[in-house]
């Protein structure tokens, strides 16, 4: 019940969350990889970006290697999109771009990671061969879309 009440409230934009839900993520050994990650997103939408990014770190740091459990691949990859977001607000684009080469690396079809690289193509000594094709393959597969 916690974690959709807390996905609703950050939808809302009211940037509060249940009382409790942190230490019970954490306190839990059969928590799954989605609980573990809504922390993250919902401080994340609340704009409470050092949280946001400690709470993320913590869920990469448990998963990164794990294949086994279920919905741990897909939330790996959203921890590194988020984390992502928030590299590129900090103004870490460097770093942003390396978050997403890791999901492309993962995940070569996504499409919305493929959007991203188009952030270093206009920085002087940024751009690359395989970002400027990133965001050529993105632009086809969906070019109405803005990003």
């Amino acid at each position: 019940m916690q974690f959709y009440l807390a996905g609703a409230l950050a939808m809302a934009g009211t940037g509060r969350r249940r009382r409790g839900s942190r230490p019970a993520g954490r306190r839990s050994p059969e928590a799954t990889p989605e609980y573990l990650f809504r922390l993250g997103w919902v401080l994340f939408r609340a704009h409470r970006d050092k949280e946001a990014k400690r709470a993320i770190a913590d869920v990469l740091a448990r998963y990164d290697t794990d294949y086994s459990t279920a919905g741990a691949r897909d939330i790996v990859r959203e921890a590194r999109l988020t984390l992502s977001n928030l590299e590129v607000q900090a103004g870490h684009v460097a770093d942003a771009v390396e978050l997403l080469e890791q999901v492309l690396d993962e995940f070569p079809d996504d499409i919305g990671r493929a959007q991203r690289p188009g952030l270093s193509l206009g920085r002087p000594g940024r751009a690359s061969p395989a970002g400027l094709g990133d965001a050529a393959r993105a632009v086809a597969a969906e070019p109405e879309n803005y990003a």
